[in-house]
Protein backbone atom coordinates (compact mmCIF):
# COMPACT_ATOMS: atom_id res chain seq x y z
CA UNK A 1 0.00 0.00 0.00
CA UNK A 2 0.79 3.53 -0.76
CA UNK A 3 1.66 5.84 2.21
CA UNK A 4 -0.19 9.23 2.72
CA UNK A 5 0.43 12.32 4.89
CA UNK A 6 -2.71 14.02 5.40
CA UNK A 7 -2.95 17.54 6.64
CA UNK A 8 -5.31 18.88 8.27
CA UNK A 9 -6.31 22.16 10.56
CA UNK A 10 -8.36 22.61 13.32
CA UNK A 11 -11.19 24.96 11.54
CA UNK A 12 -13.59 23.26 9.41
CA UNK A 13 -12.53 26.21 6.49
CA UNK A 14 -9.40 27.41 5.10
CA UNK A 15 -9.16 31.59 4.73
CA UNK A 16 -8.96 31.39 0.94
CA UNK A 17 -10.39 29.47 -2.09
CA UNK A 18 -7.55 30.03 -4.34
CA UNK A 19 -4.13 30.81 -4.47
CA UNK A 20 -5.00 33.89 -5.94
CA UNK A 21 -7.05 35.00 -3.72
CA UNK A 22 -4.21 33.88 -0.85
CA UNK A 23 -1.94 35.92 -2.22
CA UNK A 24 -4.30 38.95 -2.44
CA UNK A 25 -5.51 38.61 1.06
CA UNK A 26 -2.09 39.11 1.70
CA UNK A 27 -1.46 41.75 -0.04
CA UNK A 28 -4.18 43.65 1.25
CA UNK A 29 -2.49 43.10 4.52
CA UNK A 30 0.67 44.48 4.00
CA UNK A 31 1.96 46.64 6.45
CA UNK A 32 2.98 50.59 5.29
CA UNK A 33 6.70 50.66 5.59
CA UNK A 34 6.12 54.08 7.54
CA UNK A 35 3.14 53.20 10.27
CA UNK A 36 4.16 49.44 9.84
CA UNK A 37 0.43 48.80 10.13
CA UNK A 38 -2.13 47.76 7.30
CA UNK A 39 -4.36 50.74 5.50
CA UNK A 40 -7.80 50.16 7.25
CA UNK A 41 -9.35 51.25 4.09
CA UNK A 42 -7.63 48.64 1.80
CA UNK A 43 -8.24 45.31 4.46
CA UNK A 44 -11.60 46.62 4.24
CA UNK A 45 -12.30 47.21 0.65
CA UNK A 46 -10.83 43.30 0.53
CA UNK A 47 -13.18 41.93 3.34
CA UNK A 48 -16.32 43.44 1.74
CA UNK A 49 -15.49 41.82 -1.61
CA UNK A 50 -14.55 38.59 -0.16
CA UNK A 51 -16.38 38.25 2.68
CA UNK A 52 -15.62 34.13 2.53
CA UNK A 53 -11.50 35.28 4.08
CA UNK A 54 -13.19 36.05 7.58
CA UNK A 55 -14.74 32.77 7.84
CA UNK A 56 -11.68 31.44 9.74
CA UNK A 57 -11.42 33.55 11.33
CA UNK A 58 -15.06 34.11 12.59
CA UNK A 59 -14.79 30.23 13.20
CA UNK A 60 -11.48 30.99 15.65
CA UNK A 61 -12.91 34.03 17.83
CA UNK A 62 -16.25 31.97 18.57
CA UNK A 63 -13.94 29.00 20.04
CA UNK A 64 -11.98 28.91 23.93
CA UNK A 65 -8.51 27.58 24.09
CA UNK A 66 -8.25 24.13 23.75
CA UNK A 67 -8.01 22.40 26.97
CA UNK A 68 -5.40 19.92 25.00
CA UNK A 69 -4.56 19.16 21.01
CA UNK A 70 -5.92 15.84 21.84
CA UNK A 71 -9.54 17.84 22.18
CA UNK A 72 -9.76 19.90 18.92
CA UNK A 73 -11.02 18.64 15.74
CA UNK A 74 -9.04 18.80 12.86
CA UNK A 75 -10.50 19.54 9.48
CA UNK A 76 -8.95 18.00 5.95
CA UNK A 77 -11.25 21.10 4.65
CA UNK A 78 -10.60 20.25 0.75
CA UNK A 79 -12.97 17.35 -0.87
CA UNK A 80 -11.57 14.27 -1.84
CA UNK A 81 -13.46 11.13 -3.90
CA UNK A 82 -13.07 7.62 -2.18
CA UNK A 83 -13.55 4.92 -5.42
CA UNK A 84 -15.49 1.22 -4.54
CA UNK A 85 -14.50 -1.84 -5.53
CA UNK A 86 -17.29 -1.45 -8.35
CA UNK A 87 -15.75 1.66 -9.43
CA UNK A 88 -18.34 4.33 -7.85
CA UNK A 89 -17.03 7.20 -6.64
CA UNK A 90 -18.20 9.07 -3.40
CA UNK A 91 -17.20 12.56 -2.81
CA UNK A 92 -16.42 14.16 0.96
CA UNK A 93 -14.33 15.61 3.33
CA UNK A 94 -13.14 14.26 6.39
CA UNK A 95 -12.53 15.38 9.98
CA UNK A 96 -10.79 14.16 13.23
CA UNK A 97 -12.86 14.01 16.10
CA UNK A 98 -11.86 13.20 19.69
CA UNK A 99 -12.48 9.95 21.20
CA UNK A 100 -12.77 12.00 24.55
CA UNK A 101 -14.33 14.43 23.14
CA UNK A 102 -14.14 18.44 22.43
CA UNK A 103 -12.62 20.45 25.52
CA UNK A 104 -11.92 24.53 25.78
CA UNK A 105 -10.35 26.54 28.91
CA UNK A 106 -11.33 29.94 29.75
CA UNK A 107 -8.51 32.69 29.16
CA UNK A 108 -7.86 32.94 32.87
CA UNK A 109 -7.40 29.03 32.71
CA UNK A 110 -5.09 28.74 29.64
CA UNK A 111 -2.83 31.36 31.34
CA UNK A 112 -2.29 29.55 34.50
CA UNK A 113 -1.32 26.75 32.86
CA UNK A 114 2.51 27.84 32.07
CA UNK A 115 3.83 28.78 28.80
CA UNK A 116 4.20 24.83 27.28
CA UNK A 117 1.07 23.28 28.95
CA UNK A 118 -0.28 22.21 25.33
CA UNK A 119 3.00 20.30 24.65
CA UNK A 120 3.25 18.58 27.89
CA UNK A 121 0.48 17.70 28.11
CA UNK A 122 0.46 16.01 25.08
CA UNK A 123 3.48 13.99 25.64
CA UNK A 124 1.40 12.91 28.78
CA UNK A 125 -1.75 12.09 27.20
CA UNK A 126 0.50 10.04 24.49
CA UNK A 127 2.71 8.23 27.09
CA UNK A 128 -0.42 7.03 28.88
CA UNK A 129 -2.05 5.63 25.96
CA UNK A 130 -5.04 8.47 25.77
CA UNK A 131 -4.64 10.88 22.34
CA UNK A 132 -6.94 9.30 19.73
CA UNK A 133 -9.24 10.40 16.45
CA UNK A 134 -12.23 9.01 14.71
CA UNK A 135 -11.71 9.24 11.56
CA UNK A 136 -15.00 10.34 10.16
CA UNK A 137 -15.65 11.01 6.60
CA UNK A 138 -18.62 13.46 5.70
CA UNK A 139 -20.35 12.38 2.79
CA UNK A 140 -21.25 15.16 0.08
CA UNK A 141 -24.68 15.52 -1.59
CA UNK A 142 -25.45 16.35 -5.09
CA UNK A 143 -24.78 20.15 -4.89
CA UNK A 144 -22.41 20.34 -1.65
CA UNK A 145 -19.01 21.66 -2.04
CA UNK A 146 -16.69 20.00 -2.34
CA UNK A 147 -13.53 22.17 -4.67
CA UNK A 148 -14.02 25.04 -2.49
CA UNK A 149 -11.70 25.51 0.84
CA UNK A 150 -14.00 27.73 2.51
CA UNK A 151 -17.46 26.83 2.16
CA UNK A 152 -17.91 23.49 4.61
CA UNK A 153 -20.47 20.68 4.05
CA UNK A 154 -24.13 21.14 5.57
CA UNK A 155 -24.18 20.32 8.98
CA UNK A 156 -25.93 17.10 9.09
CA UNK A 157 -24.54 15.56 6.76
CA UNK A 158 -24.41 11.11 6.65
CA UNK A 159 -20.24 10.51 8.63
CA UNK A 160 -18.56 7.35 8.12
CA UNK A 161 -15.85 6.50 10.35
CA UNK A 162 -12.92 4.69 8.51
CA UNK A 163 -10.75 3.59 11.23
CA UNK A 164 -9.00 5.05 14.43
CA UNK A 165 -6.02 7.74 15.04
CA UNK A 166 -3.79 6.80 17.84
CA UNK A 167 -1.06 9.15 18.23
CA UNK A 168 1.56 6.59 20.03
CA UNK A 169 4.80 8.66 20.22
CA UNK A 170 6.40 12.37 20.47
CA UNK A 171 9.43 13.19 18.55
CA UNK A 172 11.55 16.36 19.19
CA UNK A 173 10.89 19.17 16.46
CA UNK A 174 14.24 20.08 15.94
CA UNK A 175 16.33 17.06 15.37
CA UNK A 176 13.40 14.18 15.03
CA UNK A 177 11.89 12.37 11.64
CA UNK A 178 9.36 15.78 11.14
CA UNK A 179 12.77 17.70 9.93
CA UNK A 180 12.58 15.32 6.52
CA UNK A 181 8.87 15.04 6.17
CA UNK A 182 6.74 16.97 2.89
CA UNK A 183 3.62 17.06 2.30
CA UNK A 184 1.96 16.47 -0.67
CA UNK A 185 -1.90 16.75 -0.37
CA UNK A 186 -2.28 15.07 -4.08
CA UNK A 187 -0.41 12.19 -3.00
CA UNK A 188 -3.14 10.07 -1.76
CA UNK A 189 -3.66 5.98 -1.37
CA UNK A 190 -4.81 3.90 -4.31
CA UNK A 191 -8.47 4.56 -4.42
CA UNK A 192 -8.75 8.40 -2.84
CA UNK A 193 -8.86 11.51 -5.80
CA UNK A 194 -8.32 14.65 -5.33
CA UNK A 195 -10.87 17.11 -5.94
CA UNK A 196 -10.97 20.02 -8.70
CA UNK A 197 -10.35 22.13 -5.67
CA UNK A 198 -7.64 24.68 -6.94
CA UNK A 199 -5.67 25.10 -3.50
CA UNK A 200 -4.61 21.38 -3.94
CA UNK A 201 -1.81 21.10 -6.45
CA UNK A 202 -0.83 25.06 -5.09
CA UNK A 203 -0.09 23.44 -1.91
CA UNK A 204 2.36 20.97 -3.49
CA UNK A 205 5.53 23.26 -4.99
CA UNK A 206 6.01 25.71 -1.82
CA UNK A 207 5.58 22.51 0.50
CA UNK A 208 8.90 21.04 -0.95
CA UNK A 209 10.66 24.76 -0.79
CA UNK A 210 9.69 24.48 2.87
CA UNK A 211 11.32 21.28 3.17
CA UNK A 212 14.42 21.87 1.29
CA UNK A 213 14.38 25.35 3.46
CA UNK A 214 14.65 22.67 6.41
CA UNK A 215 16.88 20.99 5.50
CA UNK A 216 19.37 23.52 4.84
CA UNK A 217 18.64 25.92 7.24
CA UNK A 218 17.75 23.73 10.09
CA UNK A 219 14.08 23.97 12.26
CA UNK A 220 12.64 27.50 13.44
CA UNK A 221 9.63 26.14 15.10
CA UNK A 222 9.30 25.70 19.18
CA UNK A 223 10.14 21.82 20.02
CA UNK A 224 7.07 21.05 20.17
CA UNK A 225 6.67 17.43 18.61
CA UNK A 226 6.03 15.76 15.39
CA UNK A 227 2.23 14.96 16.38
CA UNK A 228 1.99 19.30 16.09
CA UNK A 229 4.26 19.61 13.44
CA UNK A 230 3.06 22.68 11.32
CA UNK A 231 2.86 22.85 7.52
CA UNK A 232 5.84 25.19 6.36
CA UNK A 233 7.85 28.24 6.88
CA UNK A 234 6.57 29.31 4.14
CA UNK A 235 3.20 29.70 5.07
CA UNK A 236 4.05 30.33 8.45
CA UNK A 237 6.28 33.38 7.38
CA UNK A 238 2.97 34.38 5.25
CA UNK A 239 0.98 34.32 8.27
CA UNK A 240 3.29 36.38 10.03
CA UNK A 241 3.02 38.96 7.68
CA UNK A 242 -0.54 39.44 7.85
CA UNK A 243 -0.76 39.02 11.50
CA UNK A 244 1.45 41.60 11.67
CA UNK A 245 -0.02 43.92 9.61
CA UNK A 246 -3.12 44.29 11.96
CA UNK A 247 -0.93 44.38 15.49
CA UNK A 248 -2.16 41.31 16.49
CA UNK A 249 -1.03 40.12 19.53
CA UNK A 250 -0.61 36.46 20.65
CA UNK A 251 -0.77 34.22 23.85
CA UNK A 252 1.58 31.51 23.69
CA UNK A 253 -0.06 29.11 26.35
CA UNK A 254 0.69 32.22 28.51
CA UNK A 255 3.39 34.31 26.69
CA UNK A 256 2.42 37.24 25.10
CA UNK A 257 4.02 38.39 21.98
CA UNK A 258 3.82 40.20 18.36
CA UNK A 259 1.18 38.42 15.70
CA UNK A 260 2.79 35.99 13.30
CA UNK A 261 2.38 32.56 12.44
CA UNK A 262 4.60 29.97 14.69
CA UNK A 263 5.47 27.55 13.00
CA UNK A 264 4.20 24.47 15.20
CA UNK A 265 3.41 26.05 18.16
CA UNK A 266 -0.17 27.08 19.71
CA UNK A 267 -0.99 30.32 19.42
CA UNK A 268 -4.33 32.09 20.25
CA UNK A 269 -5.25 35.96 20.92
CA UNK A 270 -4.62 37.39 24.11
CA UNK A 271 -7.71 37.62 25.10
CA UNK A 272 -11.38 37.40 23.63
CA UNK A 273 -12.19 40.56 22.78
CA UNK A 274 -8.93 39.91 21.06
CA UNK A 275 -10.35 37.20 19.14
CA UNK A 276 -13.04 38.90 18.05
CA UNK A 277 -11.33 41.81 17.19
CA UNK A 278 -8.96 39.80 14.56
CA UNK A 279 -11.80 38.04 13.67
CA UNK A 280 -13.25 41.00 12.05
CA UNK A 281 -9.77 42.67 10.82
CA UNK A 282 -7.77 39.51 9.92
CA UNK A 283 -8.20 36.17 8.31
CA UNK A 284 -6.36 32.56 9.53
CA UNK A 285 -3.64 34.19 11.18
CA UNK A 286 -6.20 35.18 14.57
CA UNK A 287 -6.39 31.25 15.27
CA UNK A 288 -4.46 28.66 16.15
CA UNK A 289 -2.59 27.77 13.48
CA UNK A 290 -1.69 24.16 14.29
CA UNK A 291 -1.64 21.21 12.10
CA UNK A 292 -1.54 17.74 12.25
Amino acid sequence: MRAAQVGNISAPVFAASSPQQFFALLASRQPDPVTRKADPARVKAFNDAHPEVLLQGKYFASQPVPASFSSVNCWGVHGYGFVNARGATQFGKWIFEPVGGVYGLTDDEAKARGPSFLFDDLRRRVQDGKVAFNFNLELARPGGRVDNATIPLPEGRRKVTLGTLKVTSVSEDAGGPCLGITYDPTVMPRGVLPSSDPLLPARSAPYAISLGRRLTEGAKQQSGGCASAGRGADVAAAMAIAGNAIGCRWTQAGATRDGGGHHGSALVPSSSSERLRCARESWATCSPPWAW
